[in-house]
């Protein structure tokens, strides 16, 4: 369940802080020690990252 919430409250958008103070973890890196990142969340973020250089996304 640790990673599972980590998971969801990034992909929900909720603030580091709150994430934090929920969890109970004090510092960034036992919050990133309990998260995972999924291939589609990587290949989304780098499709945003390139939308903003202007550049077309070829999917598939």
């Amino acid at each position: 369940m640790r990673r599972t919430f980590q998971d969801l409250s990034r992909t929900a958008r909720v603030h580091d802080f709150v994430v934090r103070a929920i969890s109970g973890h004090a510092t960034a890196v036992m919050q990133e020690r309990y998260s995972s990142v999924a291939g589609e969340e990587v290949r989304a973020s780098l499709a945003k990252v390139i939308s903003l250089l202007g550049w077309p996304v070829r999917r598939g």
